[in-house]
């Protein structure tokens, strides 16, 4: 079964995403801060993370660089998964080795559908 960590602060969007995404038929770990995230990474291997970039104590950037500079979660492909909608931010995701930025406001088959592309096709999402 395909794993997703969903690393977000807000815990209505934990319920709603894992609610969504295990209908979808994937293992959903939770992660509410990004060092509860770079454990998780690092102890489960999750095949796809979904990244929040505004959290308190360590911004999603921070834990994208963090992830990327850790051979055992380097490979994790990471969608950033926001509120915020600007071309700057999602140029900067990439930049930073983020597969895609996609806001919280999407419907969830369309979630699905980002999420199996980042798994199974990224070079659609670049």
């Amino acid at each position: 079964m395909t794993k997703i960590l969903l690393i977000d602060d807000d815990l209505f969007i934990h319920e709603l995403a894992t609610l969504y995404l295990e209908q979808g038929g994937y293992q959903v770990l939770t992660a509410d801060s990004g060092p509860k995230g770079l454990e998780l990474a690092a102890q489960y291997g999750p095949d796809l993370i979904l990244l929040d970039i505004a959290m308190p104590h360590m911004d999603g950037f921070k834990v994208l660089q963090t992830l990327k500079n850790n051979a055992e979660t380097s490979d994790i492909p990471v969608l950033f998964f926001t509120s915020f909608e600007h071309k700057e931010l999602e140029q900067e995701a990439q930049a930073q080795n983020a597969i895609s930025l996609i806001n919280k406001s999407i419907d969830m088959k369309s979630l699905n559908a980002t999420i199996h592309l980042a798994i199974h096709h990224p070079e659609f999402l670049q």
